[in-house]
């Protein structure tokens, strides 16, 4: 399975005996021991290893296999059942904690038959997606749709039925962008509230990593515990030198800007999060 090369001498392979030897002395971290200063195919005598029961080693080697990716001949290892595993783990998590806030950035994918868990951005970094003509295009085409709705009457904010979020949704449609939807709670699929937009998962769109400044084309939103509405959303359509959020967001009588999406410090928390499209 690990692709260990034929005893040149001998003509045949070597001894399973051999082969955790060898296995042992490329990776010394497996040692219960030190590891020596050098690799070598040959154990000191003085090691612990030797002194160790082989059904230990078998055992410490199994868990380890089962729990990272050696490197072996130039490539990395890992065993699929594991990947699988954890998934479905992470899966099961999230249905039985549906209220719990996941990280909509990590997803596991599968890379040369290996499952492997990415993340689609670094703390502090865009998206390497993100650089692209198109999609900085697209965000900006996102700001401009909103803007144009300053002012709108169309959709007031009435008493048991906001309109924040369906705003944000409308004005991402217009741009281009696929409209934004999630699945609820009863199984429909509709546009996504000011909570979600602040906590959960919305496909193709990430949340802004600490340190990671809103631009135009953002969605910004945070949770409140209103009697009608769980938050409140807009569109970020321009940010200042000294950092100022403007943002697009349907208010009781007509759509307009809104500055309480500022971002939160030290000095002045809130709980204002922001998304960023990341499609074309």
């Amino acid at each position: 399975m690990l692709g260990f090369q034929q005893n040149a001498s001998a003509g045949r392979q070597k001894s399973p005996w051999c082969r955790r030897r060898s296995l042992v002395a490329a990776f010394p971290q497996w040692r219960d021991g030190p590891a020596p200063q050098r690799h070598s195919t040959a154990v000191p005598a003085t090691s612990s290893w030797r002194r160790a029961a082989p059904a230990s080693v078998l055992r410490n080697f199994v868990t380890r296999w089962r729990t990272q990716m050696p490197f072996i001949n130039g490539r990395f290892y890992m065993n699929p059942a594991y990947g699988r595993a954890v998934e479905q783990a992470r899966t099961a998590a999230a249905t039985s904690h549906p209220h719990q806030p996941q990280d909509p950035n990590a997803h596991w994918v599968t890379m040369d038959g290996r499952h492997v868990l990415i993340r689609e951005a670094q703390p502090g970094r865009a998206s390497i997606h993100e650089v692209s003509q198109k999609n900085r295009g697209r965000r900006a085409a996102i700001a401009d749709a909103a803007r144009k709705h300053d002012g709108d009457t169309s959709m007031p904010y009435t008493p048991g039925h906001p309109t924040c979020n369906l705003f944000v949704q409308k004005a991402v449609a217009e741009s281009g962008a696929p409209k934004p939807v999630v699945r609820k709670a009863d199984g429909t699929i509709g546009a996504p509230s000011a909570a979600e937009w602040a906590n959960s998962p919305v496909p193709g769109w990430r949340f802004l990593e600490p340190g990671e400044i809103p631009q135009p084309g953002d969605v910004a939103a945070r949770k409140e515990n209103f009697a009608d509405a769980t938050g409140h959303s807009g569109i970020v359509v321009s940010v200042s030198k000294d950092g100022v959020v403007t943002a697009m967001a349907a208010h009781q009588s007509a759509i307009g800007k809104d500055m309480s999406f500022q971002p939160g410090s030290q000095k002045s928390p809130n709980n204002n999060v922001y998304r960023r499209y990341t499609g074309d």
